[in-house]
């Protein structure tokens, strides 16, 4: 059978040929682009394996997309953790250890206002001033400002018992409470007015209205960042006068509801500065409860590592901003979704 016309582009072909051709041709494979190695004749992918492809595309850009986000999580969450993590000091532990170990194993015994006296007279004074002038008695770690004793006081009032029962209880005090805090200003032994024969120590104590910006919790109740405060110094001869002193002149009495010593000091061979907070609380029963918080800063970095820390937080705080931007269009997209269907 003869095709194409007349000349060159004419071609001949036998009916077995023909036959063979017109089977390709109307074959329809469902499943594959088919071809056949033997012919020269292309054969049209059917729809549905072009449907097949679209969606394995479809499938792969999701696939990538997922992979981008946890890539970006994943560098997110190493950027927190160098934050949290990075700057922190191995050797905090063991200085922490060593502090709590020289100061608090009796001052967690404390139950009353004279075991408190001899604490301080007896352990703190002798551990916080050392042989080494500026240093405490490890040697190591040098004292920095002037340690304080601070206290939170409640109000005198009326004792809110029974009638009947007023004849038996003479006084009682309330527990701790911003608005039972008492704020104002005595003079000796916490009497109104200033005697004209004043001890030379008088001026020892104040009220101070605010020593932290935030209030802090511990074990009975919220205190406010103020207080009655008694500076130490950074003498040991003064600071026993001190402690000498408020013992004589009841200081701490049955209106006291928290009692603080506060110090820090920096240990330069770890590089790092130790502020502890030991409290003693009691809510007017009586006995104390005594904690103790110590926190150990580097304060003090490497110019180099300061500057990659610097750099890593300026990455991180632009990822929170990225996330937020994120948010933002994803609750727009919700919103304009559920206005079009309504």
């Amino acid at each position: 059978m003869k095709f194409g016309g007349q000349g060159k582009d004419s071609f001949n072909l036998s009916d077995k040929e023909f036959h063979e051709l017109h089977t390709l041709v109307g074959a329809k494979p469902d499943n594959a682009l088919w071809t056949d190695r033997n012919t020269n004749i292309y054969q049209p992918p059917t729809v549905q394996f072009v449907e097949n492809m679209k969606e394995m595309k479809r499938k792969e850009k999701k696939m990538y997309a997922v992979i981008q986000k946890i890539l970006v999580h994943l560098v997110f969450f190493s950027l927190l953790l160098t934050i949290a993590y990075g700057e922190q000091n191995p050797n905090s532990f063991y200085l922490n250890k060593a502090i709590n170990q020289t100061f608090t194993p009796s001052f967690n015994d404390i139950r009353s206002i004279n075991d408190f006296y001899i604490w301080a007279s007896k352990l703190l004074l002798p551990n916080l001033y050392g042989s080494y002038k500026g240093f405490i008695t490890d040697g190591n770690s040098i004292l920095l400002g002037s340690p304080r004793i601070q206290q939170l006081r409640v109000k005198k009032r009326a004792c809110p018992a029974l009638k009947m029962l007023k004849s038996i209880v003479k006084k009682c005090e309330v527990p701790y409470s911003f608005d039972e805090e008492d704020m104002s200003n005595y003079g000796e032994q916490w009497t109104n007015n200033t005697p004209a024969q004043a001890s030379n120590l008088s001026y020892i104590w104040q009220y101070q209205p605010k020593l932290q910006e935030y209030p802090f919790w511990r074990n009975l109740a919220l205190y406010r960042g103020s207080g009655y405060v008694a500076d130490l110094t950074t003498e040991k001869e003064n600071a026993s006068r001190i402690v000498k002193y408020l013992a004589e002149s009841n200081w701490i009495d049955s209106y006291t509801r928290a009692i603080i010593v506060e110090f820090t000091v920096y240990n330069a061979n770890v590089n790092l500065f130790c502020v502890t907070t030991m409290t003693l609380e009691t809510n007017g029963i009586g006995a104390f409860i005594a904690s103790t918080n110590l926190e150990s800063i580097q304060l003090i970095h490497n110019r180099d590592i300061t500057m990659l820390f610097a750099a890593i937080k300026i990455v991180y705080m632009l990822f929170i901003v990225y996330y937020m931007v994120l948010q933002v269009l994803l609750a727009l997209q919700r919103a304009l979704g559920l206005a079009t269907t309504t």
